[in-house]
């Protein structure tokens, strides 16, 4: 082969590696830009309807200011959206996770 053909060969090479990085880096870019903004989680309280609540509880002693919640009852209703997935968890306590109550939401 001659000495300039193999040059130009290689200078070829060199710039469609170099063309396919800016067009990978653009598009890369532009789909970084043109992402929606991500929605916000709405609180539990707009999203649910909690109806016929009842708790119950006893104090936990007399010197004592706070109470021991044994059970609580609920109904629950989805206000919008699909809420299929919902787990309900408690925050504290020592609930053990084979004692959460399995339900399905009624629309």
């Amino acid at each position: 082969m001659v000495k300039g053909v193999k040059a130009k060969r290689k200078w070829n090479r060199t710039i469609e590696i170099l063309l396919f990085t800016t067009v990978m880096g653009t598009l890369i870019t532009l789909s970084i830009l043109n992402r929606p903004p991500p929605i916000p989680r709405k609180p539990a309280n707009e999203y649910f309807s909690f109806s016929d609540v009842f708790a119950l509880a006893k104090p936990k002693g007399p010197q004592n200011n706070s109470i021991l919640i044994n059970a609580v009852v609920f109904t629950i209703t989805a206000v919008e959206g699909n809420a299929t997935n919902a787990i309900i968890r408690p925050l504290e306590g020592n609930v053990q996770e084979d004692k959460f109550p399995f339900f399905v939401l009624r629309y």
